[in-house]
């Protein structure tokens, strides 16, 4: 197969369809699978924790816009936003990850992140791309049996916005200008 970009799931409603049911069927895996292997279970808690962390990190810097601080404010103090239930997760979802043939998905990759966690990480990636694709994307994934979680979306926009505050980190660790003015830049759009 060959890994399908956001146009592509943007272009070929059938290929997006069949990237949410193979993101579905990850979240439905039973959560025993995961914790008998031994691997990672995060609470909610511990995701919001570990969320705040990279928050705290990135206003550090004082490099993040007024705007997304404060909306990372009112996303940390937004008790409801952080009440999910654990799922077993792939962690690190993008179409780099995704192989398809034609408009199915052919195979899955990278499962070094597998865990139990917050199923909006999965769908953040989607954001990228435009605004019409991930609630395509969303709908799609609740209509497959992807899960009833009301706050789904806002929460993959947060983590979304978090890598993007992750990029800004490693350009300030790596004392990358170039990496550190495209994080600026992307937060500015966000």
């Amino acid at each position: 197969g060959a890994h399908p970009t956001l146009r592509d799931l943007a272009e070929r409603p059938e290929l997006a369809a069949s990237v949410v049911r193979a993101v579905a069927a990850v979240h439905q895996l039973p959560t025993s699978f995961v914790t008998d292997a031994g691997l990672p279970s995060l609470t909610p808690f511990e995701v919001l924790r570990s969320a705040v962390s990279v928050m705290d990190r990135a206003v550090a810097t004082k490099l993040v816009p007024a705007a997304l601080k404060e909306r990372w404010e009112g996303a940390a103090r937004d008790q409801q936003l952080w009440q999910f239930t654990p799922t077993v997760v792939h962690g690190a979802f993008g179409a780099g990850v995704v192989l398809a043939d034609g408009d199915a998905v052919s195979g899955v990759l990278e499962w070094g992140e597998l865990r139990l966690g917050d199923p909006a990480k999965d769908l953040a990636w989607v954001l990228a791309g435009r605004r019409d694709t991930f609630d395509t994307v969303l709908a799609a994934y609740e209509a497959g049996g992807g899960g009833r979680d009301r706050q789904l979306a806002q929460r993959a926009r947060v983590h979304h916005e978090l890598e993007t505050a992750q990029w800004l980190l490693h350009g300030v660790q790596a004392k990358s200008t170039e990496v550190v003015d495209d994080a600026v830049a992307m937060m500015h759009r966000l």
